[in-house]
């Protein structure tokens, strides 16, 4: 692809498709409520390993979430961004998530190291 193309991939990168969203299955769509990063912003993708419970979970409160706001499919990035705008707007939940990671990190866990 050319430098000026708008799909233009970073040098050697294999010419695979990108992946569509989990929550949606379908990647980025109109009808979801989330328009994602504003065009021409950077963006910075991250990926997190969550065991089968964690992403069950993590499933569970995005559909109830697209049931609550009446949104046919909801992004996993739309929750998460709308999670830490709340974190970051209460200082109250911040510490009670900390004394979560807290009593996480002093409890036995099934994860591997690291995770």
């Amino acid at each position: 692809m050319g430098r000026n193309s708008k799909k233009s991939r970073p040098e050697g990168a294999a010419n695979v498709p990108a992946k569509p969203e989990p929550a949606t299955g379908t990647g980025r769509n109109r009808r979801t409520a989330d328009p994602g990063p504003a065009q021409g912003t950077d963006s910075i993708r991250i990926t997190v390993d969550l065991t089968r419970q964690d992403y069950q979970r993590m499933k569970k409160v995005v559909d109830d979430l697209a049931r609550l706001s009446d949104i046919p499919t909801l992004p996993h990035s739309q929750m998460w961004r709308a999670v830490l705008r709340r974190l970051d707007r209460s200082p109250r939940l911040r510490a009670e998530l900390a004394d979560d990671i807290v009593a996480d990190r002093d409890a036995p866990s099934d994860r591997p190291p690291g995770r």
